[in-house]
C-alpha cells in the first residue's frame, strides 16, 4: 500500500496544474457516489481519503482554500445533478438555464467547503494537525450551510450512510456529528503511523458504528415478535 501511494504521489507531481485541478474536481465528484441514487459509500470513503491526502500536501493558505473550493465544486455538481429537472419540464423554453443553475449552485455551495479547508489550515498548519482541524472546521461549514440564508442542508456527508445501519447514529450525534465521524474514519489511515494499521482502525470504527446502528432494528424485531406484529 505504501508503494502504491508513493507511486501515486510521484505521478501526481508530474502533472500540469490544470490536470491536478481536474483530478481534484473528479475526486469531489466521486465523494458524491455515496449519495442516492448510487449509494456507494465505499467509493466516497476512498475518494475522501485521497482528498485528505492531497490536502495534507497543499502549500499555503491560498492553495488550501482553492483546493477546498474545487473539491467542493466537484462534489456538489455531482450530488446536485437533480437540480436541472425543473428546467426540463419545458425544455424548449427553459432547458438552456439548466447548466447555469447547476454551475452556480455547485460553485456557490463550494464556498462553504472553501471556508472549511481554509479554517483548518489557519488553525493547524501542520500536515496531521490540519486533518484534525478539518473535522471541526468543515463540520462547522456544513452546519452553517444548513442555516445560512434559510439553509440548504442537502447532500451532507452523513447521507452517504443512508442505506446502511450506520445512519442510525444520527439519533445520537445528529447528521453533522455523523459527518464529522466520517471524516475521522477517513483520516485515521493518515493519522496513524502505518497506513495499514490506520485502515484496520478505521474498519473497527465502522464495524462498531454498524453494531450500534443495528441495535434498534434488532430491538424492533424482538418487540414485534412478542406482540405478533409484522416487522418491516
Amino acid at each position: 500500500m505504501t508503494q502504491f501511494l508513493g507511486g501515486f504521489d510521484r505521478w501526481l507531481a508530474g502533472l500540469a496544474r490544470w490536470q491536478c485541478w481536474l483530478i481534484q474536481l473528479m475526486l469531489g465528484a466521486l465523494v458524491a457516489a455515496g449519495q442516492s441514487p448510487l449509494s456507494l459509500p465505499l467509493i466516497s470513503l476512498v475518494a475522501l481519503y485521497f482528498i485528505l491526502r492531497l490536502f495534507q500536501q497543499t502549500q499555503g493558505v491560498k492553495a488550501a482554500a482553492w483546493f477546498g473550493w474545487r473539491v467542493g465544486t466537484g462534489y456538489f455538481a455531482a450530488s446536485m445533478f437533480w437540480i436541472v429537472e425543473p428546467f426540463m419540464v419545458d425544455a424548449a423554453r427553459d432547458g438552456w438555464m439548466a447548466p447555469f443553475a447547476l454551475f452556480f449552485l455547485a460553485t456557490g455551495l463550494a464556498l462553504f467547503w472553501m471556508a472549511g479547508f481554509l479554517g483548518a489550515v489557519l488553525l493547524a498548519p501542520g500536515p496531521k494537525g490540519r486533518l484534525l482541524a478539518l473535522v471541526i472546521t468543515l463540520g462547522l461549514a456544513e452546519l452553517a450551510r444548513a442555516y445560512v440564508l434559510t439553509g440548504f442542508p442537502w447532500s451532507l456527508l452523513a447521507y452517504i450512510w443512508v442505506e446502511t445501519p450506520l445512519i442510525q447514529l444520527v439519533a445520537y450525534i445528529g447528521p453533522h456529528g455523523l459527518g464529522a465521524l466520517t471524516l475521522v474514519i477517513v483520516a485515521l489511515p493518515l493519522l496513524v503511523g502505518s497506513p495499514s494499521w490506520g485502515v484496520w482502525a478505521a474498519s473497527l470504527v465502522v464495524l462498531a458504528g454498524f453494531g450500534v446502528g443495528m441495535a434498534p432494528a434488532a430491538t424492533c424485531r424482538k418487540s414485534c415478535r412478542k406482540i405478533r406484529w409484522p416487522c418491516g
